[in-house]
């Protein structure tokens, strides 16, 4: 992906855009509400921990990969 730099970013947001759907669904789903922090081991393209911030804005999260 360092040698493409344009590839690179096509790929990120095809992850994006794949994972954006899942994401919304699971923070429709899940009940965070008493929930501060958020531990995201191997997340991939983040996308689930971002709809999860979006809906809960007090909670915080750490990426682990």
């Amino acid at each position: 992906m360092k040698v493409d730099p344009d590839r690179a970013r096509e790929f990120t947001r095809m992850l994006y855009e794949v994972h954006q759907y899942l994401g919304n669904e699971l923070a429709t789903l899940l009940d965070l509400t008493n929930v501060r922090r958020l531990m995201d081991v191997g997340g991939g393209s983040g996308v689930v921990t971002m709809a999860l911030l979006q809906k809960y804005p007090d909670l915080t999260a750490q990426s682990l990969i």
